[in-house]
């Protein structure tokens, strides 16, 4: 008992600190002041994870809605660690970077269909929410797709070493 409440606890307040930073960044980019501040911004993600919970009653099963939803968006980052692993191999020369160029293209193909095919049975289904999310994440989808054959075609080998990050003080 006392490994999975620490487990849990664990993740909670890991996921809701990055929240907190992704709001905040997004924030300041779009120039929103109000939710660039950490405790606006973590009060935010707070509460859309509690409304996302409860949102179909006091049991905290309304995210489980969404659930049809996550292999789709999971597989993604697992494509995404593939493709920068290979643009890293691809930029250091030679073919290395075929043994995760592969997989990678594998992964974009099939999660890419996957979700076409997902989103005809939500239509038929007409689940909008899922089909509203399921629009957002394919479209996200896409877009990684082609910025992966555009960085691909665009990295070049280098023998430099990466520089070193200035870090202010």
């Amino acid at each position: 008992g006392v490994f999975i409440a620490s487990f849990a606890g664990t993740t909670l307040d890991t996921s809701v600190r990055i929240q907190r930073y992704v709001i905040s960044e997004l924030a300041a980019d779009l120039r929103i002041p109000f939710l660039a501040n950490r405790w606006a911004a973590t009060t935010f993600a707070v509460l859309t994870a509690a409304g996302l919970a409860f949102a179909t009653g006091a049991d905290g099963t309304g995210a489980m809605k969404l659930w049809p939803l996550f292999g789709t968006s999971n597989q993604l980052l697992a494509a995404l660690a593939l493709l920068l692993v290979t643009l890293y191999l691809k930029r250091k020369g030679g073919f290395k970077f075929i043994v995760t160029a592969v997989p990678c293209l594998i992964m974009l193909v099939i999660t890419n269909w996957a979700m076409v095919k997902n989103e005809t049975i939500f239509l038929a289904n007409k689940n909008w929410l899922l089909v509203t999310i399921g629009a957002g994440i394919f479209a996200l989808a896409l877009w990684m797709t082609v910025e992966a054959f555009m960085a691909f075609f665009t990295v070049t080998h280098s023998t430099e070493p990466p520089q070193k990050a200035e870090v202010s003080t």
